[in-house]
Order: C-alpha cells, then sequence, then structure tokens
C-alpha cells in the first residue's frame, strides 16, 4: 500500500486512523438483588396482559411451574419462592404444585454457559415436588399434533395442569425463542423427536432474510406449542454475563417476551450513525486490544453478520481479531469439522440444509452463508499457514488486513468498530427511532388469538 509506513494505527489491533471510523459499545447496569425483588413484586400485583397469578388458582388447582433450568442461582431462587408466595396466598395446595425443570435449553449463538449445578433441595421451596424433564422417555409425552412440520409432544403433567406457568432466566443477548418461556414448554418440556426437528436447518433460514418475516418460524412454533400445551403466564428476567439481573417481567407469555426483548434491545443495542458501513471489526468480550478464539469470532461474525439485524454492507469485509486457542469443547470440535467437510461456503450448505443440526453445525452452516455475503478476514499472527481458506481471508497483522480490506472497498472506507462482539448490536438512529415508537406504544407485539 502506498505510504503504509506512514498511517497511524492507535495499536496493533486498530483500523488506520485516515479511515472514516465509528465505534459502537454499550455499558448495562444491573439491578441489585433488592431491586430484583421489588420489581418482581410490582409484575406480580401488575401482570402484562393478564390477571394476577392469585386470581387464576385456587385451593383445588394443580399448578405446574415449567423452569428453565434448576434453580440453584440466586435469580431463578428470587422468582421461583415468589412465584410460589403467590400461590400460597391463593391457597393453592402445595401437594398440588409440581416445579417441572426443562431439559437443556440455550441460544446456539450465544458465547457458552456454564451449566447450572443442581444443588437446590425442594424443602427450599415449601416442599413443591421438582422434577427434571426427560425428553428421551416417551411414556410421559402427550401428543399435542403437528405444527408447521413439528411433531409436537410435550410433558404430560405441563399439558394436564389446571394452571401452567413458565419461569426462565434469560441471557441479555439471547434470542428468546431459544430461551424464553414459550421454549421452555415447547422445546424444553418436548421429546426428542419434537427437539431434533426444532434444529433443522428451516429454522435458522429466516435469520438469512433481509427483510424477515413479522414473526420468525422458530417463534411462531414456540408460541403454538406453548399455547397448546396451555401456558397462561410467565415470569422472565434478563441476566448479564455475571448472572446479575437486568430486568424482570411477569404476565401472559407473547406479552412478557415481548417487554423483555425491548428491554434487551435497548440495553444491548448501540445506536450508529450510518445505516451501512463498509468494513466492520468485532472486538472479542472485555478486550480493546487482544484478540478471541475462532469460535467466539465466528459467534461474533454471526451476530454482526445476519442480514436481518446487520449494519455492514452487502459484499463488505468483517474483521475479527484472533489471538487465542479455543478450548476443545464438543461444540468447537465438530464446528471445525464441519468445516472441513467441504472446501467452500457453497458446497457446505448444500451439504447442511434440510438437516437437524447439533451445536457446531448450527455456526458453521451460518457462517457457511456469511461466507458467501462477506469478505471475512481473521486478523493475527498465529494464522500462518491455516485451514478453512475457502471461508475466510487471513491477515497477520491490522496494517495487512487494512490493506487487503481495502481491495473489496474504498480507498478510505466507513468503517465501524464493534467492543464486545459478542453482546452488541449496532442499531441505525433510524431504526432506533421505528423502536422508540413501538416502546411508546405505537404499535403493539402479536398475541395468541
Amino acid at each position: 500500500m502506498s505510504g503504509e509506513s506512514q498511517r497511524l494505527y492507535v495499536n496493533s489491533y486498530s483500523l488506520p486512523a485516515d479511515w472514516q471510523i465509528e465505534q459502537a459499545d454499550i455499558v448495562s447496569s444491573p439491578l441489585s438483588l433488592t431491586t430484583l425483588e421489588t420489581d418482581l413484586e410490582q409484575s406480580l400485583r401488575a401482570p402484562l396482559a393478564s390477571l394476577p397469578l392469585t386470581e387464576l388458582c385456587g385451593a383445588t388447582t394443580s399448578v405446574v411451574i415449567a423452569c428453565d433450568q434448576w434453580p440453584t442461582d440466586a435469580v431463578r431462587q428470587i422468582m421461583l419462592r415468589k412465584v410460589l408466595a403467590q400461590l400460597e396466598q391463593a391457597g393453592v395446595d402445595p401437594s398440588r404444585i409440581t416445579v417441572l425443570v426443562a431439559s437443556a435449553m440455550r441460544d446456539p449463538l450465544t458465547p457458552r454457559q456454564r451449566a447450572a449445578q443442581r444443588t437446590t433441595h425442594m424443602s427450599e421451596f415449601g416442599g413443591a415436588q421438582m422434577i427434571q424433564h426427560d425428553p428421551d422417555d416417551k411414556r410421559i409425552l402427550d401428543d399435542l399434533g403437528n405444527v408447521e412440520g413439528v411433531p409436537l409432544a410435550i410433558h404430560y403433567l405441563a399439558v394436564e395442569a389446571d394452571l401452567l406457568i413458565a419461569l426462565f432466566a434469560a441471557p441479555l443477548e439471547a434470542d428468546l425463542s431459544y430461551v424464553g418461556g414459550c421454549a421452555a414448554i415447547a422445546y424444553g418440556l418436548a421429546g426428542q423427536d419434537t427437539q431434533r426437528e426444532l434444529h433443522t436447518t428451516r429454522f435458522y433460514d429466516d435469520q438469512l432474510e433481509a427483510q424477515p418475516a413479522d414473526r420468525p418460524l422458530r417463534q411462531y412454533v414456540m408460541q403454538e406449542g406453548a399455547r397448546r400445551a396451555g401456558l397462561v403466564f410467565a415470569v422472565g428476567a434478563l441476566v448479564d454475563a455475571s448472572g446479575c439481573a437486568i430486568a424482570v417481567k411477569a404476565g401472559e407469555p407473547t406479552a412478557v417476551e415481548y417487554a423483555l426483548s425491548q428491554i434487551a434491545l435497548g440495553a444491548y443495542g448501540a445506536t450508529v450513525e450510518a445505516p451501512r458501513y463498509d468494513v466492520l471489526l468485532a472486538q472479542p468480550e472485555g478486550s480493546a486490544t487482544g484478540g478471541g478464539t475462532l469460535f467466539d469470532a465466528g459467534l461474533a461474525a454471526i451476530r454482526q453478520g445476519l442480514p436481518s439485524r446487520s449494519v455492514l454492507a452487502p459484499g463488505g469485509v468483517l474483521v475479527l481479531p484472533i489471538r487465542h486457542q479455543d478450548v476443545q469443547t464438543e461444540a468447537v470440535r465438530t464446528f471445525y469439522e464441519t468445516l472441513s467437510w467441504a472446501d467452500s461456503p457453497e458446497v457446505l450448505v448444500q451439504r447442511l440444509r434440510g438437516n437437524s443440526l447439533r451445536d457446531g453445525e448450527i455456526q458453521a452452516y451460518l457462517i457457511g452463508h456469511l461466507a458467501q455475503r462477506y469478505r471475512i478476514i481473521l486478523a493475527g499472527p498465529q494464522q500462518r499457514g491455516p485451514a478453512f481458506r475457502g471461508y475466510f481471508l487471513y491477515a497477520p497483522s491490522m496494517r495487512d488486513t487494512a490493506e487487503l480490506a481495502e481491495n473489496f472497498v474504498s480507498k478510505y472506507p466507513r468503517a465501524l468498530v464493534v467492543r464486545r462482539a459478542l453482546t452488541t448490536l449496532p442499531v441505525y438512529s433510524e431504526m432506533r427511532f421505528a423502536l422508540d415508537a413501538l416502546r411508546n406504544g405505537h404499535a403493539t407485539p402479536g398475541r395468541w388469538n
């Protein structure tokens, strides 16, 4: 590059100073546990689009609380105790209350999460019976028909309950169609066949559309499945990376998920000035100068590059700093193995399309799509002699990255640096105004009929 030696860089992981550079960053403030209790009590007294729990049940009501995972953390424990207190106030016989814990749930497009340890004793929750759902046990499933080609079979205790309540605590950046209240029922309490079908590629394809449908396929199936099972009330919280609560809501399930999703976007959505950028540098979590792992870089690429929400221009350059080696989990190994199946993203996507995908395959499938839409550059000195050249370009330094990027975009491109790229979503300012209109009541979320 002519004059490269005179170009200025702030540090070894920054873009050239003569580019048009903007930064996107957010910092969220967690609620204290005391505030969580106060906010939850208020939400339970005046739930969204629903009567209070005390008016939905009585002494002879059989109640199932579907919990997204074992309530061993402070947030879920507080939520469960408050719900049980409401049921006690309504006079529900404790022997008629069951806490039904969902099978493993997570959003595959969020950073890896630590599994909750099962240490809670039933006596800590007023003697309520606690049961772990087993998706492989077909004897406990009720057939609820077919939803968009998904054979819906859900735990009979949930289906036969007089009152079905969902309780969940979702990562701030997660998609609630994976980990929200409806998903706790339609996926977390479902059988293996149902869960397997919900991992087929068609449930990820609508994220690859520039103008997605009003209600994505997965969200529709989750909501319809939960409705058929009888879900009428949900209590949900948003939590940050340390597990602290950001917000909590209670009420009608879709209203709760909608309200939390808007709060989440306000927390992780970073307003930017332009609708499109030529280059997007996705920095890893908690670091302004270092790099991440290739697997987490792939998650960042998916988060920043999905056409349904990306500010990166078609044909633009996505830069991912890589510094560390991945911990060899099953998902990471599957990711690398899947990318190695084919030497081009086109072939990979063709081979995976229509299949039920495991963690690792999901990320590889979406990377295969993104590699056909953008130039993805992995920046870092450890990338000499890399594999997967059909999917990524490689540069040993940010200077080489800038030179490579300028081969595909303009000489002085408009660039966006996204800090904490796994948990930050750039939002164009005009889109922010539209979202504010939604929050202010000029539009309303979908409801069950």
